[in-house]
């Protein structure tokens, strides 16, 4: 009796990934090249802090994004915005997205793909480690998992249970990196903080009823996030083992008559004297940039169309030196 041939099929390249329904579904990583950085050096060090404090010189000379009504005696100090992450002169920018349950990661160099396949449900969202060598990613199932793996290997370095139901919506890293903090896709879009490398759960909660579209850490403070959604930007308080609202800022009910969603958010840190301010920049489905400071909703800038929305991050700061990335669809 003859017997068919042994065979197995390979993954070897995936073409797409997933944007129609989902947000931050593609990010950079950063492969270093340890000799050359080796080689250059201490010259490297010191290039870099004349390279940044050049910067730093040129955004101090631009005005602050704030109508003159709204500006204050604290926001008219001096003041410097403070970069994110050094210049990347040693490292290769590869890209990783989504596809279905696979992560990617692409090399642009040489059109090549790795994958993580440790997923058996679906992948709803992704997440950065602050050093670029680590990815989460939360998936859609009814008790779902994060799972954080290696980006050079693609093998997995933890996977976390969560409280969460049906699925995780979206998730980021304290930029300490100790701290992931994910939300549920359930009826009352639960909100969990994760201390990811013992794997213990350190908060979670139920926010209520109205749906959560973006989170993101404080980058100056790791026990503190802020979350948006209809019609309001929450700021969250982690305290021991207590998640606290300790600030609720509501969209202008008036201008927007029809509903509101916060679509997107991010910090915009500064030096104001001896202490470390930061404010929240929003963007909503109709369009417009707003920020968020001293408890208020100030619209900055009116969208052209009211058709234009806000999809994607409003900010990218400190990458490539501070600058501001307003991307539409």
């Amino acid at each position: 009796m003859k017997r068919a041939p042994p065979l197995s099929l390979t993954l070897d390249y995936i073409y797409g990934f997933l944007a129609y329904d989902k947000r931050r579904t593609l990010f950079y990583v950063h492969f270093y090249n340890k000799q050359e950085k080796k080689r250059r050096g201490g010259q490297q060090q010191s290039d870099l802090k004349s390279e940044q404090r050049k910067r730093m010189e040129q955004m101090n000379q631009q005005s602050i994004m704030l109508p003159v009504q709204f500006q204050k005696e604290m926001l008219l100090a001096k003041q410097a915005l403070l970069p994110y992450d050094d210049s990347h002169n040693d490292c290769q920018r590869h890209f990783v997205y989504i596809t279905s349950r696979i992560a990617v990661v692409y090399n642009p160099l040489n059109n090549q793909q790795k994958f993580y396949e440790g997923h058996r449900f679906k992948i709803t969202c992704l997440a950065i480690h602050p050093l670029k060598c680590f990815v989460a990613t939360g998936e859609s199932a009814p008790r779902p998992c994060i799972h954080v793996w290696n980006v050079f290997n693609t093998e997995p370095v933890k996977i976390i249970r969560t409280n969460h139901k049906n699925g995780i919506y979206d998730l980021v890293f304290s930029r300490d990196s100790l701290f992931i903090v994910s939300i549920g896709i359930d009826e009352t879009y639960s909100v969990q903080v994760t201390s990811w490398k013992n794997e213990t759960i350190i908060a979670f909660r139920n926010s209520g009823t109205f749906p959560i579209c973006c989170v993101m850490f404080n980058p100056y403070n790791r026990y503190e996030f802020a979350t948006c959604g209809y019609q309001n930007i929450t700021i969250w308080s982690l305290q021991g083992r207590n998640l606290i609202r300790s600030q609720v800022i509501l969209s202008d009910e008036v201008k927007y008559s029809n509903g509101c969603f916060i679509t997107c958010l991010s910090y915009i840190s500064y030096l104001l004297s001896d202490k470390v301010e930061s404010d929240i920049i929003v963007g909503n489905n109709f369009g417009d940039l707003a920020l968020v400071s001293c408890g208020k909703y100030i619209v900055v800038k009116e969208s052209t169309s009211k058709d234009d929305q806000l999809f994607e991050d409003i900010l990218n700061i400190g990458r490539q030196g501070c600058y501001h990335n307003l991307w539409r669809r």
